[in-house]
């Protein structure tokens, strides 16, 4: 190091003090300062500004140097200045300058070398090493009189490197030590060599300790794969044990993979540690009744360790249904009861369906027709049926849709509708006041609903149809498949007509019909020949009813008609108490009445055994005695025969209308008497209450005509009536 002389010797060492200013020598010097001083003739000090001119060129000045100026000068016309931030161990070069009036003078150069500091650094051994961390140290000695800049650092690589390799960081990281020469790293792999070194940088100059090795330990990780627990329909909680001898291994990379196929467990949730090594992971969204396969998986430091494949399987919802079927009628009928879900956990939102048929296509169709979607407050339903049919069987089943997507079904049920009663009367064919043929029918339908009826006859012309050898059934047959369809309109009563305006001459067979809510049933067959039937009209004569042209059941070739017993609706063989539909005999053989008796007092025929009534419908009935005695008084009755028949001719004396009642006779027993002779005709009542065996009738025979009484099961004819 370069020092010049003290003052004194400075004076005395050549230098002009009457140059304007002189250049002197060092006072103190360190790695970093400087303090040079220099001297100024007092001619020319006062007022003008002086300093030192430092540079690392040997020739310094104001381009490439660092200026330092004082204004004080001591007794010895002597300044001083200081410099810093110099670097260290560096040979510096300097020269006294004065601003003389503008003019810059210099001294002569001199020059000095700053101190250099002495650095060593020190690699220290690996401590905590563990499976995937350790702490690494470096140790820097600094001798130094200032303050310097100094950046310490520790290389890492993996496997045996040189200093030069490492410090070339091709295979090797870096790490700033600025908060103390250690770093703590928990990244590295298990069982694996590092080489690191520890180095420093002390005003950029680089100091490096020795290359130094360690081999972090083996992972040792114990992984058990536990029982499922609180396994619902949805839902259900996985288990784990997951453990390692040391404390400072990261496990919380650790998953539970779970699926239905085994081979492919495609689901994963993270688990979550429950202390003492136990992970956990709670499953939702499960399919009920499903098996389930589930492993436990934890990655350490890129090495993975599995537990077991174990499995669980998810409960099932249990759906109850409990149906009955009420208020069964020909189009309706009520389902209720209950529908319960059983399951382990809330069920979540639950739908629930009827559907009916009256078709079983199987639950797996869900019989293919009709839903209902049913409301079920409390797990109870109550749901009307109102479009059914009538006798029918109708098969119903549930669906419930739980927790929005889940489906059960129950059992396949059934019930039937009732049937209507339905009876269909075919009346014999009549002619009308205009001599078309009329076919009359009637039905009556017992139900609890109001039903559709649709009515009419289905007719064929036996000419070109029917044959001597067909029987009744197969005549039936011929009617209703190639039958002409007449479609008549049902009265409030039940009954229907249909009239011809124009029939071609021949036999026709017909038959009543009546649909019931698209059920079909008919009457009795019947036939007429359109030549020789004969006409049941109403006619006129002015008085309170109006009377049959003929009687009851006349044709053509039977004008005299049918011989009834009184309140009988059949024609029989034989008219004698033994057949007599009211009477019946005691112990001792003695017959009596058993209707329309001094018993129950009855004395006027009901509609259902008025014979009149039941064969024609609509108002037609059995005349009483008044009105045969009312015929008698107002109108004009004249003996007559009329092709070939005896009877009176009834005349009105207001309309100008008549009837005619012949000589029909009486069966008695089997034997028919008084046929051309004698007329007899039924009344609907009897002569007085307690006349238990008697029933009015009306006689004409010669020239006599009186309402007089006669045993009950006598066969008689009837002249019916109607309003």
């Amino acid at each position: 190091m370069l020092f010049s002389c003290t003052p004194e010797e400075e004076r005395n060492s050549g230098n002009d003090l009457r140059e304007p200013v002189v250049t002197g020598g060092v006072v103190s010097v360190s790695e970093k300062t400087v303090t040079l001083y220099g001297f100024c003739n007092d001619a020319v000090s006062g007022g003008n500004a002086m300093g030192i001119l430092l540079s690392r060129e040997s020739s310094p000045s104001l381009e490439n140097g660092q200026k330092a100026s004082s204004r004080e000068l001591d007794k010895d016309n002597k300044f001083s200045v200081s410099f810093s931030q110099l670097a260290p161990g560096t040979q510096y070069y300097y020269a006294a300058y004065l601003n003389y009036g503008g003019t810059y003078k210099y001294g002569a150069v001199k020059t000095f070398i700053t101190k250099d500091y002495v650095a060593s650094v020190q690699t220290l051994e690996a401590q905590g090493i563990g499976e995937t961390k350790v702490k690494l140290t470096g140790d820097l000695k600094v001798e130094s009189h200032d303050a310097l800049s100094v950046q310490r650092y520790i290389i890492l690589g993996e496997g045996s490197q040189t200093e030069s390799q490492l410090m070339a960081l091709q295979k090797a990281s870096r790490y700033n030590c600025d908060q103390g020469f250690s770093i703590s790293l928990n990244n590295l792999k298990p069982n694996t060599l590092y080489s690191y070194l520890a180095y420093a940088q002390v005003e950029g100059k680089v100091f490096s300790g020795e290359v130094k090795t360690f081999t972090t330990t083996s992972v040792n990780v114990q992984v058990t794969t536990l029982d499922a627990t609180s396994v619902t329909e949805t839902t259900a909680s996985l288990l784990a044990n997951v453990s390692s001898q040391s404390s400072t291994l990261d496990l919380s990379n650790t998953y539970f993979y779970y699926g239905t196929n085994q081979g492919q467990l495609s689901s994963s949730v993270k688990a979550t540690s429950s202390g003492n090594g136990q992970r956990y992971a709670n499953l939702k969204d499960l399919t009920p009744n499903t098996t389930y396969f589930y492993q436990v998986r934890t990655t350490v430091a890129g090495e993975s360790f599995n537990g077991e494949i174990r499995s669980f399987t998810t409960s099932d919802y249990s759906v109850v249904f409990s149906p009955v079927v009420t208020g069964i009628t020909e189009k309706r009928a009520t389902i209720s009861g209950t529908i319960t879900v059983e399951s382990k956990e809330s069920p979540g939102s639950t739908a629930y369906s009827l559907y009916y048929s009256d078709s079983q296509s199987g639950a797996e169709g869900l019989l293919g027709t009709k839903e209902v979607k049913l409301s079920c407050p409390n797990g109870s339903f109550t749901q009307a049926l109102s479009d059914l049919k009538p006798d029918t069987e109708y098969h119903y089943l549930f669906r419930a849709t739980v927790n929005g997507r889940y489906r059960y079904v129950s059992a396949v049920n059934s019930f039937r509708t009732l049937a209507p009663k339905v009876s269909v009367v075919t009346k014999d064919a009549e002619r009308d006041s205009d001599s078309k043929i009329c076919l009359r029918g009637n039905v009556q339908v017992e139900s609890k609903e109001s039903l559709s009826v649709d009515c009419g006859f289905l007719y064929l012309n036996a000419e070109n149809h029917v044959t001597n050898q067909d029987s009744e059934q197969t005549i039936l047959r011929k009617l209703t498949d190639s039958g002409v369809k007449l479609t008549a309109y049902r009265n409030s009563d039940g009954s229907f007509s249909y009239t011809f305006n124009f029939l071609d001459k021949g036999v026709y067979y017909y038959i009543a019909f009546a649909k019931v809510e698209g059920q079909l049933s008919y009457g009795a067959l019947k036939s007429f020949d359109a030549e020789r039937i004969e006409s049941n009209m109403p006619v006129d004569l002015g008085l309170s009813v109006k009377w049959a042209s003929s009687n009851l059941a006349a044709t053509d070739t039977n004008p005299l008609g049918s011989y009834y017993g009184w309140g009988e609706l059949e024609i029989k063989n034989s008219y004698y108490w033994d057949s007599y539909k009211y009477a019946a005999q005691n112990a001792n053989g003695a017959y009596y009445i058993t209707d329309y008796c001094d018993a129950d007092g009855r004395y006027l025929l009901d509609s259902g055994d008025d014979s009149a009534k039941q064969i024609l419908g609509g108002s037609w009935r059995m005349p009483t005695s008044a009105e045969w005695q009312e015929l008698i008084k107002n109108c004009v009755w004249k003996i007559v025969t009329e092709k070939g028949i005896s009877g009176y001719r009834v005349s009105s004396n207001k309309t100008g209308n008549s009837i005619f009642l012949p000589y029909a006779g009486a069966f008695s027993k089997t034997k028919l008497e008084q046929k051309g002779t004698k007329g007899l005709y039924w009344c609907s009542d009897k002569p007085y209450p307690n006349a238990d065996a008697y029933a009015s009738v009306l006689v004409i025979e010669g020239e006599s005509i009186s309402v007089t009484k006669l045993y009950r099961y006598f066969g008689l004819q009837i002249r019916p009536v109607c309003k």
